[in-house]
C-alpha cells in the first residue's frame, strides 16, 4: 500500500538515511533527477546524485569546472544536511523550476520532496519582465519630455526667429542678409528632421525581443565593417577583429548596436593618429562579452553615464562631430532589449572602450 501511494504521487519523494544514503524513492523523484535517474538505487548518496545530475547538464546553474557551479553544489548539500525548514526554488534543465524541500526526521533520516512549480515561476518571471518594461517605458517617457522641451524647441525657436527676420527683410526691401537667413532657416529645419527621425528610431526598438535566432557575432561585425567601409577608408582606419562567439538575439538590432559603436570610434578619432579599432568577444558563465575599443579622443569618466542618455552630446559643434547624440542611447536600448547591458570602461585611457554584456541564451516566456 505504501509503494502504491508513493507511485501515485505526482511529486518527487525520497528518504535518505543518516549517512545520506538513498533508502526509498518513487518514479517521480527518479524522473526529476534527470540523467542521474537511471543510476538511482538504494545506497547511492545524495552528493553522488547531485554530481551525476550536474555532469549530465541537469543543473544549468552548476556548470562543471566553474567556481560558481561548485558553490551551487555546496549550497545544495548544506541545505540537505542542515535544512532550515524553508522551501527553495531551483532551475533545472529544459527551463523547468522545482520547489525543493528537505525535512530532517527525529531518527536522523532526511525526507525530501520535489514539486514542479514551472508554470508558477514562469508567471512570476513574466510579471517581473512586465514591471521592468514599464520602468523602461517611464524612463523613455521622461527622456522624451526632456527632449521635446529642449532638442525640439531649440530648432523651432530658430525657425521662428529666422522666419521673422526674412519677413522683416522682405517688408523693408532689404535683401542683403536674405540668403544668409534663409540658409539658417534651412539648417534648422534639417536639424529638426534629424531629431524627429532619431526619436522615431529610438521609439521603435522594443525592450524585449519576441523573435530571436542564433546569431554569429563574427557575421554581425563583418556586415558592419562592410557598411562603414567608406567612412573607414576616409579616416584611414584599421580594424583588429578577434574571436567572436555566437548567441541568441535579433541579428539586425545587434548589427545596429555594433554599427553605432564602430561608427563612433571612427568619428571621434584622434587628430594626430589614424584610428585603430579593436573588436573581440568571449563567453563567461553563459554571458557573452563584446568589447569595442579605439585609440581616439576618449571620453571623460565623469560622463560615463550621461553619454547613454537620449540626445546627450559632449561635443556641441556639429561641424566637427556631426550627429544628434542618439547612437549610444540606441545601443543601450538594444542591449537592454536582449536582457543585457553596455558600459564605458572608465579604466581605459588610450581612447574609448565599450563593454557589452549579453546573455548567451535568451529565455522564452512560455
Amino acid at each position: 500500500m505504501l509503494n502504491a501511494a508513493l507511485e501515485a504521487m505526482p511529486e518527487g519523494f525520497a528518504i535518505f538515511d543518516r549517512e545520506e544514503r538513498l533508502v526509498v524513492y518513487n518514479r517521480a523523484y527518479q524522473a526529476i533527477c534527470g540523467p542521474a535517474g537511471p543510476a538511482l538505487k538504494p545506497g547511492i548518496t545524495a552528493e553522488e546524485i547531485l554530481l551525476l545530475a550536474r555532469q549530465g547538464g541537469h543543473h544549468p546553474d552548476a556548470l562543471p569546472g566553474t567556481r560558481e557551479g561548485n558553490e551551487w553544489i555546496a549550497s545544495r548539500l548544506r541545505d540537505f544536511r542542515y535544512p532550515d525548514g524553508k522551501p527553495k526554488i531551483h532551475r533545472y534543465a529544459d527551463d523547468r523550476w522545482l520547489r525543493v524541500e528537505n525535512i530532517k526526521a527525529k531518527d536522523g533520516n532526511t525526507v525530501v520532496a520535489r514539486v514542479d512549480v514551472t508554470d508558477l515561476k514562469r508567471a512570476e518571471l513574466a510579471l517581473e519582465r512586465q514591471r521592468q518594461e514599464l520602468e523602461h517605458k517611464n524612463e523613455a517617457l521622461d527622456q522624451f519630455t526632456a527632449t521635446v522641451s529642449h532638442d525640439l524647441k531649440a530648432p523651432l525657436r530658430h525657425i521662428s526667429m529666422f522666419s521673422e527676420m526674412i519677413e522683416d527683410d522682405l517688408k523693408a526691401g532689404n535683401q542683403t542678409e536674405l540668403a544668409e537667413n534663409a540658409r539658417h532657416l534651412r539648417d534648422s529645419v534639417r536639424r529638426m528632421n534629424r531629431v524627429v527621425d532619431s526619436l522615431l528610431d529610438y521609439a521603435q526598438i522594443a525592450h524585449r525581443i519576441t523573435d530571436w535566432t542564433q546569431v554569429r557575432l563574427s557575421d554581425v561585425v563583418s556586415e558592419t565593417l562592410t557598411i562603414l567601409a567608406g567612412d573607414a577608408n576616409d579616416a584611414n582606419a584599421t580594424f583588429e577583429v578577434g574571436p567572436l562567439p555566437e548567441l541568441e538575439g535579433d541579428p539586425e538590432l545587434l548589427r545596429r548596436l555594433v554599427q553605432n559603436l564602430v561608427g563612433n570610434a571612427i568619428k571621434y578619432r584622434h587628430a594626430d593618429r589614424p584610428p585603430v579599432i579593436r573588436i573581440h568577444g568571449s563567453v563567461l558563465h553563459q554571458t557573452v562579452e563584446l568589447v569595442v575599443e579605439d585609440n581616439g579622443i576618449g571620453i571623460d569618466p565623469r560622463f560615463a553615464t550621461r553619454i547613454f542618455e537620449v540626445f546627450q552630446r559632449l561635443h556641441k559643434d556639429e561641424t566637427v562631430y556631426g550627429g544628434t547624440g542618439i547612437g549610444l542611447s540606441l545601443a543601450k536600448r538594444i542591449a537592454e532589449s536582449h536582457g543585457g547591458s553596455i558600459c564605458l570602461d572608465t579604466s581605459f585611457r588610450e581612447g574609448a572602450r565599450f563593454i557589452v554584456l549579453l546573455p548567451r541564451w535568451l529565455r522564452k516566456a512560455k
